[in-house]
């Protein structure tokens, strides 16, 4: 018995050792792991804070350009209003300066022009109709050929009725 409980304690002992050497063996393999991953970490960190410094720096020169791009915009709005203004004054000034003939054939002259965008109105208005026209006309002209369908079938119908009542 002596032996049997030797070898218990010798394979005890072997399997305790065992575990032990192999549990210093994983916990190099995991430390070197994490190790590997702190570092995959640290380079993400770093390069999160370089793409959002990146970042901030267009959203800064978009922010710059926009604003620039604004006040010269600003700029030409004011400039067409000022050429506005002064095109009204020339326009007043040559008004006020015309002579009551003058200024009536100014009147005629807009009204002839109010006249002719008018008449181009109704043209185009007549050319409308006219298509509308012809396409009524065509689905009035397929409505009496359907009629004229229905009424000879029902002529048929009421003819062979009539024929079989009769015999």
């Amino acid at each position: 018995m002596d032996w049997v409980v030797f070898a218990s304690c010798f394979v005890l002992i072997f399997s305790t050792i065992f575990d032990i050497v192999k549990s210093i063996k994983d916990k190099k393999e995991l430390s070197d792991e994490h190790k590997t991953l702190r570092e995959n970490h640290q380079s993400l960190s770093n390069e999160h804070i370089q793409i959002e410094s990146l970042v901030k720096e267009e959203v800064q020169n978009t922010k710059h350009i926009v604003e620039k791009d604004n006040l010269q915009i600003l700029s030409i709005v004011n400039n067409i209003d000022r050429t506005l203004i002064k095109e009204l004054e020339r326009n007043n000034i040559y008004h006020n300066n015309l002579t009551d003939g003058q200024r009536d054939i100014k009147h005629h002259v807009e009204s002839i022009s109010a006249l002719m965008k008018e008449v181009e109105r109704l043209q185009s208005q007549s050319i409308n109709q006219q298509k509308e026209i012809k396409e009524l006309t065509q689905e009035n002209s397929e409505l009496r050929e359907q009629l004229a369908q229905y009424q000879k079938q029902t002529q048929t119908y009421t003819n062979d009725f009539t024929q079989g009542l009769n015999l």
